[in-house]
């Protein structure tokens, strides 16, 4: 299971859930694909529990986890991982402190940074043990 925090006041948080996705610049919870936060304006936007929508520059997942980019017809990359910290600060996804995937503007594709590849799609998923 995964749990995401977002940097807020308010302590905000999604999960437990058995993965995210971040299709573009919105993010999903599984297994609903419900679409709980999004990427406008330079800033991650997510609802809070009494309904108050909350911009905030960075969230991340302190659960042993592993990523996983997918095409829209279903193909996967290798996975990556695992990792014990995740960070999203703005449009940049960090694995262990190190930049991972940066999100691309016109095109919303994630591309990953150590092959150059442009995927629609990067998973979030719980570490395989």
């Amino acid at each position: 299971m995964l749990t995401l925090r977002f940097d807020s006041p308010s302590e905000l948080t999604l999960g437990p859930s058995r993965a995210f996705s971040l299709e573009g610049s919105f993010l999903r919870e599984h297994p609903l694909e419900e679409i709980v936060a999004r990427f406008a304006y330079g800033a991650w936007h997510v609802v809070d529990k009494i309904g108050k929508e909350i911009a905030t520059l960075s969230f991340g997942c302190p659960d042993r986890s592993q990523l996983r980019f997918e095409d829209h017809e279903g193909r996967l990359s290798p996975p990556y991982g695992p990792f014990t910290d995740l960070l999203v600060q703005a449009d940049s996804f960090f694995a262990s402190g190190e930049r991972f995937a940066v999100l691309q503007p016109i095109a919303r594709r994630w591309q990953h940074c150590a092959t150059g590849v442009r995927w629609p799609i990067l998973n979030l998923l719980p570490a395989r043990v």
